[in-house]
């Protein structure tokens, strides 16, 4: 628990601060990581002396939400007990949701398949995450001529074209280009804002960029871990990349071979 203090028309003496410490202690250990608490303390010219010691404070809880509670008495000692008391129940809900969340990941995640020898094999592997970046919207064609620039093997994208859901083109032969979708997330996106017609199965053109395959990516049905996913690449010769949905984050993420052997990296778009 980090807790830091601050004051606006009274001094924070030593004893107040013990007494914010000792309130908020009872949070600790309450979350993984460890809570942020910026706590205020003012004292206001009003007329209403019952009502002029003011506690507020701004709380960061996991996954980086916050909460925020203010609490108004004639006391500075009494508007800090009522602000903790206001503090347990909705963090003690949030703590459950949490606690719930995990247990339908982990209740979804399909078991691991045993396989025969193959710990040591997967112990060589090594895996290394981009940072997170939110993709530009672009159309398919758009999103090509980007690879184009980018000399790489594939591109990832927010595809406007299909619900704004992570697209993947790469290079064929003949200077023509393939498009991967999660067609599952499309349709599901699609059937909330009641698009009428499935563009990701039109193939499309223009500015010289051909893109005449376009395909789910399998992988969708099957969530896998990174782990996994970069196993499971390794062992297909031909491919260089791999989108897949991630179980352990639920978003799409595209894992790629670099130049070292066994070496992965691991793109991880927010959205």
């Amino acid at each position: 628990m980090k807790l830091t203090v601050h004051g606006h028309g009274l001094k924070i003496t030593p004893a107040i601060r013990e007494h914010a410490e000792k309130k908020f202690a009872k949070y600790k250990g309450m979350f993984p990581e460890a809570l942020i608490a910026d706590l205020n303390l003012e004292v206001k010219h009003i007329k209403n002396r019952d009502r002029a010691h003011v506690a507020t404070v701004n709380m960061q809880l996991p996954q980086k939400n916050i909460l925020r509670a203010e609490s108004m008495t004639g006391d500075i000692y009494a508007s800090i007990d009522e602000l903790t008391a206001k503090l347990d129940a909705p963090l003690r809900k949030y703590q459950d949701k949490l606690k719930n969340d995990r247990k339908k990941r982990n209740f979804a995640a399909p078991p691991p398949l045993p396989r025969e020898n193959d710990e040591p094999e997967e112990q060589g592997i090594k895996i290394i995450p981009e940072p997170k970046a939110a993709p530009k919207p672009m159309e398919p064609v758009e999103a090509v001529l980007q690879l184009n620039k980018s000399r790489e093997a594939f591109y990832v994208f927010n595809n406007s074209k299909a619900a704004h859901i992570i697209s993947v083109v790469y290079a064929r032969r003949n200077n023509t280009y393939a498009l991967m979708t999660f067609k599952k997330l499309y349709m599901k996106r699609a059937k909330l804002r009641k698009f009428k017609e499935t563009p990701s199965t039109v193939p499309y053109t223009g500015g010289g960029v051909k893109i005449t395959k376009i395909c789910d990516i399998v992988s969708a049905a099957k969530p896998l871990t990174a782990r996994d996913a970069a196993f499971k690449l390794e062992k297909n010769k031909k491919n260089e990349f791999l989108p897949f949905l991630n179980i352990e984050t639920e978003r799409v993420n595209v894992i790629y071979k670099k130049k070292q052997p066994r070496q992965f990296g691991l793109i991880e778009p927010s959205m």
